[in-house]
């Protein structure tokens, strides 16, 4: 992978020939004109027309070069439809302002960048046919060919309202948007299917989508465990988690008055067992841990005596793995403790409030639980993986003081990150939650639901494969320990320098265009992640909003020979600063050289991938991010030419 960045020295500049660009013969007139028509022939006048300068930025590799654009003037197109400037560089960008369209239409291409000697285009004004979503739910404008063309839009969700028993029964969710495409408005309805979501997974999907608000998700998360409706979670520390945090952030309210009567023997922040769930038991001290199991273990009862030996050695293992050789920190022990207390459990339902495959914060500290039923083949292959994954929750207890909800992606991510980084094969869930998330990388980090938020923990994998493995996590969860801020504590991955978060972002999105790139944990022959981040082809997307920590991606792929290159032209709309790029191109052999590509240096940037015309290049895959952790969004349009 080249990731490397040059910056462009003088002599460059002054040897277009180094930089491999495909230069033409300068026109004998440095005066550019140019036509818009509507598509009945006639003339566009009063059409407004901007003019930007653009001056390289920076050169990438052989193949791929930026310019910053700058705003020069504007034109207008006359009473023949035809405008005309002065260039005002050897390369500019001239793009049509959209709001001077007449309403309801749109127009063939929304800019052109030229490079010296080039020409531009005749333009036509087309009305707009129909205004549809995009297989990634993008919306695109049509002209009555079926053509994509382009023109402003706005965008409003409408209002919707979901209850508990609505919710049980809830197999597809459809959002109604409100679409005013340049005056032509339609009603949009987005379908996300929740067939194959538990009740939990739903929950989190109906709140990331804004459906219902965090009060009615935490009185949902109380009710789905006093009714047992838990059934198909996985790891319920981050419900547990979340119910305590409520509780700490909102000490008198009514709702957090029944968590505590229903789940919380003493304070708000404390989670200790209502009730031990064995009437009798017999206890393993391994290592760090001590194992409570029903003392009636034998081959006919939930666990046989062989499965109770491999236990053992599973968490012998893990203690070697976790502690002794990646260094982490103990788990974080109850009060009074010395050693972190897990619990197996054939059944763990509502009559002990008892929480399924856990590490329930106690106080200051933790227990595990894990409900193990030796007739359930999907626990019982999981039984290792889970233990990882609830142990290295323990320990994540001893990184920080209070739960925080923002943090439940890194929370869980991590975790699953540090149970394959465990086993160093594939032997969870790895490939079906790295897909999830490949589904849709629009959300941000703190809003996915369990399916798609487990599937981050590829962020982890990249950052442990470019910058010292464990140590490169362990020293991410050191500064954690320091700051309470996991952003801020992530740029801390590197044993030499802080690393930007937008540097890291940038990376993990290029990454997630080609997955190859990860490391290829095998069980045998089977690839851990049999997919690749989900793109749209549209030619340009206008007025589209990232949230924080969010990407989307466009793919693009050579239709002729006679391609020569294609021009990427961004223009972002709020704190340009928060905006990275990758992009990914691909060879003829499938595999893909990657680049982080940073228009920091004005709002509206063009780069250019170079003799697109080569049989070598096969397709082109764009990111675009916001870096933004916090709460700014912003909105970006993106345009591709291909010439």
């Amino acid at each position: 992978m080249n990731l490397t960045k040059r910056i462009i020295s003088s002599a460059l500049v002054l040897s277009m020939a180094t930089l491999t660009i495909p230069v033409e013969a300068y026109a004998t007139s440095n005066t550019i004109k140019g036509q818009v028509f509507f598509e009945d022939g006639s003339p566009a006048a009063g059409v407004k027309i901007n003019i930007l300068s653009s001056n390289i930025d920076e050169v990438y590799d052989d193949e791929v070069v930026g310019f910053s654009n700058n705003y020069y003037t504007s034109v207008y197109t006359d009473s023949n439809g035809t405008y005309e400037f002065d260039r005002p560089s050897d390369y500019c960008l001239v793009e049509v302002d959209l709001d001077s369209l007449p309403t309801k239409t749109g127009i063939s291409s929304g800019s052109s960048f030229l490079y010296p000697g080039e020409t531009i285009e005749p333009l036509t004004i087309y009305q707009i046919a129909d205004v549809a979503l995009d297989s990634d739910n993008s919306i695109a404008v049509y002209n009555g060919d079926g053509d994509t063309i382009f023109t402003n839009i706005e965008v409003d969700n409408a209002d919707s309202t979901i209850n508990y028993a609505d919710l049980l029964n809830l197999d597809s969710i459809e959002i109604l948007q409100k679409v005013d495409a340049n005056e032509f408005k339609v009603d949009l309805e987005s379908s996300y299917d929740l067939s194959d979501y538990t009740f939990i997974e739903k929950v989190d999907a109906l709140y990331n989508m804004e459906l219902i608000d965090r009060e009615t998700e935490v009185s949902m998360y109380l009710s789905a465990i006093t009714n047992n409706e838990l059934s198909g979670l996985e790891c319920a520390t981050p419900i547990y988690d979340e119910l305590a945090s409520y509780c700490d952030d909102n000490p008198n309210s009514e709702l957090s008055q029944q968590i505590t009567n229903t789940l919380l023997p003493n304070e708000a922040s404390t989670m200790a067992l209502k009730d031990n769930p064995f009437s009798s038991e017999k206890t393993e001290t391994v290592g760090r841990f001590v194992l409570h199991f029903e003392s009636n273990t034998t081959e006919s009862d939930y666990m046989s005596l062989s499965d109770l030996s491999k236990i053992i050695t599973y968490v012998q293992n893990i203690d070697k793995a976790y502690f002794s050789e990646f260094g982490f920190k103990d788990p974080a022990y109850e009060s009074g403790e010395t050693k972190c207390h897990i619990y197996f459990a054939s059944e763990l339902n509502s009559a002990t409030h008892y929480p399924k495959n856990a590490s329930a914060p106690s106080g200051k500290g933790s227990y595990i639980t894990i409900e193990y039923n030796k007739t359930s083949s999907s626990l019982a292959d999981a039984r290792e993986t889970t233990l990882a994954h609830e142990i290295f929750h323990a320990i994540q207890q001893n990184y920080k003081t209070k739960t925080n909800n923002d943090l439940k992606w890194a929370t869980e991510s991590s975790a699953t990150w540090a149970s394959l980084r465990y086993y160093n094969k594939y032997r969870d869930k790895a490939a079906g939650r790295a897909n999830s998330y490949l589904k849709d990388t629009t959300k941000s980090f703190s809003t996915y639901d369990k399916k798609g938020g487990y599937g981050i923990f590829l962020f982890f994998q990249y950052i442990s494969q470019n910058y010292g493995d464990v140590a490169a996590i362990k020293r991410i969860y050191e500064s954690f320990n320091n700051s309470g801020d996991i952003y801020s504590a992530v740029e801390h991955c590197s044993s030499s320098s802080t690393v930007p978060f937008k540097k890291l972002f940038a990376g993990f999105q290029a990454y997630n265009a080609d997955t190859s790139h990860y490391n290829n944990y095998t069980n045998g022959t089977s690839r851990y992640i049999n997919a690749t981040v989900q793109g749209t082809d549209l030619m340009s997307i206008s007025g589209k909003t990232l949230v924080p920590t969010s990407s989307m991606h466009f793919k693009y792929t050579k239709s002729t020979s006679s391609t020569k290159r294609i021009d990427f032209t961004l223009n972002v709309n709020g704190n340009y600063n928060d905006i990275a790029i990758s992009l990914a191109k691909f060879t003829s052999s499938g595999t893909a050289n990657l680049l982080r590509v940073y228009p920091n240096k004005s709002s509206s940037y063009t780069f250019s991938v170079l003799n697109f015309k080569s049989t070598n290049i096969k397709e082109v895959t764009v990111a675009v991010s916001n870096t933004n952790t916090s709460t700014t969004n912003n909105t970006f349009s993106l345009s591709a030419k291909i010439s």
